[in-house]
């Protein structure tokens, strides 16, 4: 088992999990994205880091944002679900425990969703 205590190595590894949640558009990258594994992970390892930002005193939310205010991220969760090859075999509910996931840990608001899913379903 590794044990990462260092925050460079912390903040390290939190860059790599944004990157491919959040900023790639490559195809493949959707595998990662779509993981609730990379999600749950994203979100311990930015939580564990609020004690450092604090000591080094830059202000950092414990609160998790709206997808909605980080327009950039809605972009690459958009393209991430145009590449789901059986979109239209899922149900509403799987569809939207989807997106849910590419969204995790941010919060959503209901008309966000809802427009993802109906701009893929066209």
């Amino acid at each position: 088992m590794i044990s990462i205590e260092n925050e460079k190595e912390l903040l390290a590894l939190l860059k790599a999990l944004e990157f491919v949640k959040y900023q790639s558009k490559d195809y493949e990258s959707r595998y990662l994205a779509g993981s609730p594994i990379i999600g749950e992970l994203y979100r311990k390892i930015s939580e564990s880091l609020h004690k450092y930002y604090e000591e080094i005193h830059i202000p950092y939310s414990k609160e998790w944002v709206n997808i909605e205010s980080i327009p950039a991220y809605l972009n690459v969760i958009s393209n991430h679900i145009a590449n789901i090859d059986n979109w239209k075999d899922l149900s509403e509910e799987s569809k939207i425990e989807v997106v849910k996931v590419f969204i995790y840990p941010f919060k959503v608001e209901d008309s966000t969703l809802v427009k993802l899913i109906e701009t893929r379903n066209l």
